[in-house]
């Protein structure tokens, strides 16, 4: 019973004094191979992605590691490569001494009926909130989904590993394969919560962001805190509001042209979803269509504002010179975007919806040819907005910009009074446990003393009853 006791205490230490979270590296792939074509410059951002790497196996290697929010599956895949003259850099399951294949599935999570349940050695960045320790924790037998494709591959190629990092929030609760839920099962963490945050880049002496900077943006995916206990110097909970689904809807979205008419979007078009690979905004063709009248048009004729579009995009780019300077950017509309859950308008001006590149103002607003009824945001809004996901409940959580700085201050001392409590608790468990741990010694010595004791009386009555039957016989 004691036993039972002091394991509950030290799980319960263990659980209330768990600080750490699982970090990962950003950067976004971006595929400058075009330089000739101003709308290539776009279509590459449009192509970009994020990735990261993290060490995998045994021996170790590095193997790019891909994120994704429209599936919540741990994964590895292949894709087939030619010209690769070193192989030694590359992870092979044939050559790990750590990987596992656990079954076949004989059901498709990710190519085909042949995927495979299987385990492998990884290594993940971990930082502790409290003490702000960084170390590299070593996750054995960690499940995944190996993806198995049925298809031949093409001569010469060869197959390179990569991960994919599922971060759905709709179908990922009850998943087995979903990395947040795997590190919540191993109480790695102790949450489902997540977020990305960006590293800060100057703007130009336009205050806009220039393309060769904006590129080589970094970020963080943390997992396993909010904003607020991850950096409670820019963030507070009292700010945070609360919608329930992947997809926003928005009451209105809207601009005021340069007549200061408002121009709203059909109803048809108000349903906004997150892209956290997206470098760009995709918005429905309406938006295109109106912004294109109401600003574009004045320059357009002139040669100083391009209409361009491609296979899969259509969009605007403008000429910086004398007769288009930073005046003219500045007499865009600002896009409003109304929100009731989370009781908030979002703002994009033109400092967040133009970037630089060679005397070039590129618009990172454009549509998907085909047409699509949806917006899509992408790093041009998760940049200026900060947004936090918890896979278990579902919620997008949006930590507004209006907080006072009472609210601020009202904040620590609420989080300086849970950290006293919280130390008060653990010097109560600390203490329970010295307190039983004390008893079991010094009942351990009691009963080994009270025994000896016992041991010394038995041999004692056992002497006296020998010499007693001897004496009779004599």
């Amino acid at each position: 019973m004691i036993k039972i006791k002091v394991y509950f205490l030290i799980d319960l230490f263990i659980y209330i004094n768990n600080f750490e979270i699982i970090s990962f590296s950003l950067e976004y792939f971006y595929n400058n191979t075009l330089k000739n074509s101003y709308s290539s410059f776009l279509n590459n951002l449009y192509n970009a992605y994020l990735f990261s790497n993290i060490k995998i196996g045994e021996p170790e290697y590095n193997i790019t590691t891909l994120f994704s929010n429209d599936n919540s599956y741990f994964y590895m895949t292949t894709t087939s490569k030619s010209n690769i003259k070193d192989l030694s850099n590359n992870y092979n399951i044939n050559n790990s001494n750590t990987f596992q294949n656990v079954s076949l599935f004989n059901k498709t999570y990710v190519r085909s009926k042949y995927d495979i349940h299987a385990k492998e050695k990884f290594v993940f960045n971990m930082s502790n909130l409290e003490t702000k320790i960084n170390k590299e924790i070593i996750i054995k037998d960690l499940d995944f989904v190996l993806g198995v494709s049925n298809s031949y591959k093409l001569n010469d190629s060869i197959d390179i590993y990569q991960i994919n990092i599922g971060l759905e929030l709709m179908k990922s609760q009850n998943e087995k394969f979903n990395l947040i839920n795997l590190l919540k099962e191993r109480r790695i963490i102790d949450n489902y919560n997540w977020f990305i945050t960006y590293n800060n880049i100057k703007r130009n002496n336009d205050g806009l962001y220039n393309l060769d900077d904006i590129i080589n943006i970094k970020g963080q995916l943390i997992i396993g805190s909010f904003p607020h206990d991850y950096n409670s110097n820019l963030f507070s909970k009292n700010n945070i509001r609360t919608d329930y689904s992947w997809i926003m809807n928005f009451k209105n979205i809207y601009y005021y042209n340069n007549e200061k008419k408002r121009q709203e979007i059909s109803l048809l078009y108000r349903n906004g979803e997150i892209n956290i690979n997206g470098f760009l905004i995709i918005a429905p063709i309406k938006y295109k269509i109106l912004i294109q009248n109401d600003y574009f048009s004045e320059y357009i004729p002139k040669h100083i504002c391009h209409y361009y579009y491609d296979s899969d995009l259509e969009g605007f780019y403008c000429d910086k010179s004398e007769n288009f300077t930073i005046d003219n950017l500045k007499l865009f509309p600002t896009l409003y975007f109304e929100n009731n859950k989370f009781n908030y308008t979002f703002e994009l001006n033109y400092k967040d919806l133009f970037i630089e590149k060679d005397n070039k103002y590129l618009f990172l607003i454009v549509c998907e040819n085909g047409d699509v009824d949806d917006w899509f945001f992408g790093y041009t809004f998760l940049k200026k907005y900060q947004f936090a996901f918890n896979q278990d409940s579902k919620s997008i959580n949006f930590y507004s910009q209006d907080l006072s700085k009472d609210e601020i201050i009202e904040d620590k001392g609420e989080n300086n009074t849970n950290k006293f409590k919280m130390i008060y608790l653990i010097l109560i468990i600390i203490s329970w446990i010295i307190f039983i741990g004390l008893g079991i010694i010094l009942g351990k010595f009691l009963f080994k003393k009270y025994n000896k004791k016992q041991r010394a009386n038995e041999l004692d009555d056992n002497y006296e009853y020998i010499s007693d039957n001897k004496n009779n016989i004599n």
